[in-house]
């Protein structure tokens, strides 16, 4: 009786490790949408203004958007962070 008590557990503690985990990598994708999304509309920004110092503005400002998606999706802390609705 005991062992089927600890299995039990066992399988429920395994049941909420598969969840945390799906979690995580649900962030991480919906994370890696958002910067995909920053990537592709950078040349659509960049037509807008024919000016080549705006363009460099907003070069910019979109690499510095796309370094800091990046940062986040490397830091340590990511994998036990979840998104606030």
């Amino acid at each position: 009786m005991f062992a089927a008590r600890e299995l039990w557990l066992l399988a429920e503690e395994t049941e909420t490790l598969l969840k945390a985990e799906t979690e995580t990598n649900a962030i991480r994708a919906n994370t890696m949408i958002v910067f995909i999304k920053i990537l592709l509309e950078l040349p659509t920004m960049l037509v807008k203004n024919s000016s080549l110092s705006r363009r460099g503005l907003k070069a910019n400002a979109v690499k510095a958007s796309a370094q800091a998606v990046h940062a986040q999706l490397s830091s340590p802390a990511f994998a036990g962070e979840k998104i606030q609705h």
